[in-house]
């Protein structure tokens, strides 16, 4: 398992949750944590740091390099991180079996209908990614804090 936007209000609450009980003893750890600057990180059994940059403009070939060899990717980074590159990454590395892109909060699909285009970055990712054939899965939590 792999996850970006590690410095962001979920990202170290993830890492927490994926080391823990009931979750520590049902996937291969350590967890891959990605980040943009891994000096100020130390490396332990449960989770190890890795430095890409996930921006649109970087270059994909450090992101794509970290994937090689990961089932799970979890984008619990901004919109921002919703990008092609990404998605260029994922399909690159080939080892990819699902990807939980940024997509947490409201039923977006749904919400269409009252706020045309809210967040269309988020769908439009999520929809370009199954289109390219990347098994991806939407968590809809509704509103949190």
């Amino acid at each position: 398992v792999a996850v970006f936007g590690i410095n962001g209000s979920l990202g170290s609450v993830t890492i927490n949750a994926l080391t823990s009980a009931p979750f520590a003893d049902k996937i291969a750890l350590p967890v891959i944590a990605i980040t943009r600057d891994n000096s100020k990180e130390t490396d332990t059994d449960l989770v190890v740091y890795k430095q890409a940059e996930v921006k649109p403009d970087a270059p994909a070939k450090e992101l794509t390099d970290i994937l090689k060899g990961v089932d799970v990717l979890l984008n619990v980074g901004s919109v921002a991180n919703s990008n092609d590159r990404t998605l260029d990454a994922i399909l690159k590395a080939g080892t990819i079996k699902l990807y939980v892109p940024s997509q947490f909060g409201l039923d977006l699909v749904a919400t269409q209908s009252y706020f045309p285009n809210f967040l269309s970055i988020k769908t439009d990712h999520t929809n370009k990614a199954r289109s390219l054939g990347i098994k991806t899965v939407d968590v809809i939590t509704s509103l949190f804090a």
